[in-house]
Parts: C-alpha cells; structure tokens; sequence
C-alpha cells in the first residue's frame, strides 16, 4: 500500500502561486535595474563602498552587481528561491545598518515616510520568500512536484 498523497500547499494553488509569481517578478526588477546601474557604473559603486569602508574595492562592487544580477534572473525562473529571499533580506539589512542608517537621522523633517523604506520592504519581501518559497510557478515549484511524483505516484 503506497503512502497517501500529502495535501497541495497553499502556495501551490493558482491564486497563492500566483501572488507569489508577482511578487518574484516585482522583486527580480528591482534587484535588476539596480545590478545593472551597478554595472554599467563601477566607479559610482565603487565610491559607495569606499564611503563604508568594504575591503577589496577592486572585486567586491563587480560581485555585488553580479549578484544582484543572478538573483534576479533566479527569481524570474524561481529557482532557489527560498536561498535568494535570505541573501535578499541579508542584504537589505546590510545595506540599513550600514549605509542608510549609520549616521543620518531616520526621520528627516519635511520628507514623508522615513530613510531606508525600500531597503525595509525589501527585507520584508526575501523574509516572505525565505519562509514560503516561490510557489508552484517555477522551476523550484516543478522541482518539488516532481519529487512528490516520484515519491507518490501520480496524484
């Protein structure tokens, strides 16, 4: 008698996969765009990492913009997605407590919201990652269906 079949997850059905579709897409732009300004303007990153005192100013602004980079494309296909939502929220933590809340005031007067907003939402959305992984649609997704196949039967 093979094991019964477990119950699909949430985040696997059409509506919970596709919010968490979005969301990767939303968050693969950003990660994007900003590993390709990172890119295309090595010294500009460069001066921004000198400015918080990084080690190795040579390689580390290149790796930070492939990273960005990579992160982003695997989160367009879901895959690794559960790792990259906490390389997401470590960074974003980094990035506050080193570069935008290390010696500014964080609610500045006649500016609305406070400084970092992004950087906190971001951490928000790779903890959301982390912890849910990217749902069905991707290659996470097809990967765990296919383990279940194989494990289950067809179901």
């Amino acid at each position: 008698l093979a094991p019964a079949r477990p119950p699909k997850r949430t985040t696997d059905k059409w509506f919970g996969s596709l919010g968490l579709f979005v969301l990767r897409l939303v968050t693969a732009a950003i990660l994007g765009i900003r590993g390709y300004q990172m890119v295309t303007d090595i010294p500009g990153t460069r001066d921004l990492l000198a400015a918080i005192n990084m080690p190795y100013l040579e390689y580390f602004p290149w790796a930070l913009a492939i990273t960005h980079l990579l992160a982003a494309l695997a989160l367009v296909f879901g895959f690794g997605t559960r790792v990259v939502g906490l390389c997401v929220t470590a960074l974003a933590v980094c990035v506050l407590a080193l570069v935008k809340w290390g010696t500014v005031e964080i609610f500045q007067s006649g500016v609305p919201g406070f400084v970092g907003e992004l950087e906190v939402l971001l951490a928000a959305v790779g903890f959301t990652l982390f912890t849910l992984g990217g749902g069905r649609w991707g290659l996470d997704g097809s990967i765990r269906d296919t383990r279940l196949r194989n494990k289950y039967g067809e179901g």
